[in-house]
């Protein structure tokens, strides 16, 4: 083979000099430093991506960890006060204080079991987008646990609850 002439870089058919597309595959030809710089380019982003994806499940694990932290601070005086609560409605009840006192002692009693974190909760997709990684730079859905583009919703029989799951890794992303 001559100096001049070159190889096809997909299908290795020779090629004669000057040529800008391959006679036997029809791929454009490029030069070896364009070839080099894309294949960089490429790596470049694939590591960005990575990184990325990482800084966001470590935002997701911090984020569970601040919400089971608030879950230990706060849960415990929630069940205090519905305890409270309780027990005044049940004195209200047995000292004839009237009905109005001892509903609404119970209503409150319920009512204070709302204020309790619940840290293995879904979490909803505003929480997940702020997470780093979570879109591509077009804005597309990105799975923070393994890069994937896809969703899986999920729904609840006789519900409006959709739950979204990683297409590829099934991890649960958040409640939509």
């Amino acid at each position: 083979m001559n100096k001049q002439q070159r190889l096809c870089h997909d299908c290795g058919h020779e090629l004669p000099s000057g040529a800008s597309y391959c006679s036997n595959c029809g791929r454009q030809i490029r030069k070896r430093s364009e070839r080099l710089e894309e294949e960089a380019e490429r790596k470049q982003r694939r590591l960005a991506e990575h990184v990325l994806s990482n800084n966001g499940r470590e935002a997701y694990d911090n984020y569970r960890k601040e919400l089971a932290l608030r879950a230990a601070k706060r849960n415990p005086l929630v069940w205090s006060l519905f305890l409270i609560f309780g027990l005044i409605a049940l004195a209200s009840y047995f000292l004839h204080l009237g009905i109005a006192v001892v509903v609404a002692f119970t209503v409150m009693a319920v009512l204070s079991l709302g204020f309790s974190i619940n840290p293995d909760r879904w979490l909803s997709s505003p929480e997940y987008y702020s997470f780093p990684g979570s879109r591509f730079e077009n804005g597309q859905h990105r799975c923070i646990f393994c890069g994937a583009k896809n969703i899986y919703w999920q729904g609840e029989y006789k519900t409006d609850n959709k739950y979204a799951q990683c297409s590829k890794c099934q991890s649960p992303l958040f409640a939509g």
